[in-house]
């Protein structure tokens, strides 16, 4: 590619960039005053139209599709960027389309991946890390560092969040369950859910080893909380009698899904699910 090919190719980028902020703005400010306007936001949340809903549902539909857009263009931009070779690396498209390729499948699968095997919030903090660390290598000096001290700081909170409470139930399942089980046989059968104290001295010590602060105990399975880090993507493990938890009846306090695909199998009869 010939430099004047290559200051067009940078021109039209910088002028896309600009666009698509500019429009990231404009979609923002419209969605924010749309759904002030609307009393009734959250079937658009839920995924739902109504005709007879109003100019300012279809506003929060439009300008919601806007900021989607604005945000799949932001992160193709970003890929773009880490994918632009540097001198003295010979610069073509094609060569660019391989490369941006390539970074998007490897940020795909870590992503999916993360949040598959420990939630979603150590999904995206796994996309972010890996992100600044491919910008912090095509970098240099001062910038190269900067980028290297946030992933490290993205990715520290993240790998310690995966490897705390997941990798302690995978490691400890078989007391986790046996602990569960013993004290539903402890506990007395009122035929209703019934929440503990985490202070009750019937808790068992594997539920204090993996941090729980809720313990929900109803005749057929045990509900336990855990905090996730920063008080993120909290995780509930569902200790069960039977090994299918479908079966389970909801308990009061919490939103357990309706999809047992949603679920995370660690045992037989230990599950658990972000929320």
């Amino acid at each position: 590619m010939t430099d004047r090919a290559k200051s067009m190719y940078a021109k039209r980028i910088d002028r896309a960039r600009i666009a698509v902020a500019i429009a990231t703005v404009v979609c923002s400010a419209g969605l924010v005053v749309c759904i002030r306007r609307d009393d009734h936001f959250t079937w658009y949340l839920a995924w739902t139209l109504r005709n007879e809903s109003g100019s300012w549902r279809c506003g929060i539909w439009a300008f919601g599709m806007g900021v989607a857009a604005c945000l799949t263009a932001t992160f193709a931009f970003v890929i773009e960027y880490l994918a632009r070779p540097t001198a003295p690396t010979e610069f073509t498209l094609r060569s660019l389309f391989v490369r941006s390729l390539l970074i998007l499948v490897v940020i795909a699968a870590i992503g999916v991946s993360m949040t598959f095997g420990f939630g979603v919030a150590q999904g995206v903090g796994a996309v972010i890390g890996t992100i600044l660390l491919l910008a912090a290598m095509r970098e240099r000096r001062e910038a190269r560092a900067v980028l290297a001290v946030l992933a490290v700081v993205v990715l520290g909170p993240t790998l310690l969040s995966t490897q705390s409470t997941y990798q302690y139930a995978c490691r400890n399942a078989s007391e986790i369950v046996a602990a569960g089980c013993e004290l539903m046989d402890q506990w007395p059968k009122t035929g209703f859910g019934q929440e503990v104290q985490i202070g009750d001295p019937r808790v068992p010590k594997a539920f204090h080893s993996l941090g729980v602060r809720r313990v929900w105990i109803e005749e057929d399975c045990v509900s336990v909380l855990v905090p996730g880090l920063l008080g993120l993507s909290n995780r509930e493990f569902i200790i069960c009698r039977t090994p299918d938890p479908t079966t389970i009846r909801d308990s009061v306090w919490i939103k357990r899904p309706s999809n047992k695909d949603s679920m995370v199998r660690i045992s037989d009869r230990l599950w658990m699910t972000d929320y």
